[in-house]
């Protein structure tokens, strides 16, 4: 017999001898060969994941910019309406007259106006108001005459544009015990006549708005010294919304 087959025969029988560590290193080889297939794979899968998550960036980035454009148009928008709104509305004040302390058919009062601005009514929904005579410590109180708050007699419902509303409000009657001597003392700077309210109201655009005020007046029966009508309060008691 020739050699090589010698030598196929020797390889046979180390075979049936190795069998089983013959197997061991196949199936290494083919795990080797299976993991190089499969980093192959991987790599190229990668490699299509990042072009799809490129594309994706891509398409979040235009539809983000195409958000922006449609908030900014929004907004534009928004701010145009409010614009037009804010022109178009109507706006309450408050402007104080000078206190007379001369009584009116036998009641004191403190009168006011309320003024209009705008194109467009006011449609009162509610008023409170409250006069009162006090020591000059009280007048800025948050309590001071909260619960004397009473709605403004014969006050309309709407205020039309260029229609200006004389208000007032009631301090007391002249017989009323004691208001002689509160008068007096007013007269003397050793008391003070205070005033706070706020007017309710709606716009054309139905809208709710409220005008609040709050003073108190320094008194003087010499011509020039009087400081007249100060505000006092909180900051949202004398404001406009």
């Amino acid at each position: 017999m020739c050699p090589d087959l010698w030598t196929i025969f020797d390889f046979i029988g180390w075979l049936r001898k190795n069998e089983q560590s013959f197997a061991i290193w196949l199936e290494g080889i083919a795990l080797v060969a299976i993991f190089i297939l499969e980093l192959v794979e991987y790599r190229r899968q990668g490699r299509d994941k990042k072009e799809q998550h490129e594309e994706w960036v891509q398409q979040m980035t235009i539809i983000q910019r195409q958000a922006n454009e449609t908030a900014r148009s929004a907004k534009a928008a928004q701010d145009g309406i409010e614009l037009m709104m804010s022109k178009e509305r109507a706006r309450l004040r408050i402007e104080m007259e000078n206190l007379d302390l001369t009584p009116t058919d036998g009641a004191h009062e403190v009168k006011f106006k309320v003024r209009i601005s705008g194109p467009t009514p006011a449609f009162i929904v509610d008023t409170k108001c409250a006069a009162f005579i006090l020591p000059k410590q009280f007048m800025a109180d948050k309590e001071t005459a909260d619960r004397l708050m009473r709605p403004l007699y014969s006050f309309p419902s709407v205020i039309e544009p260029g229609r200006d509303v004389d208000a007032y409000a009631f301090m007391g009657f002249v017989v009323e015990d004691g208001m002689d001597l509160e008068i007096q003392a007013v007269k003397n700077g050793e008391l003070f006549v205070g005033i706070r309210g706020i007017v309710t109201y709606t716009d054309v655009f139905e809208r709710e708005r409220s005008t609040s005020f709050r003073y108190f007046y320094d008194y003087s029966e010499i011509p020039g010294l009087a400081d007249g009508w100060t505000k006092c309060g909180q900051p949202e008691e004398n404001q406009a919304t």
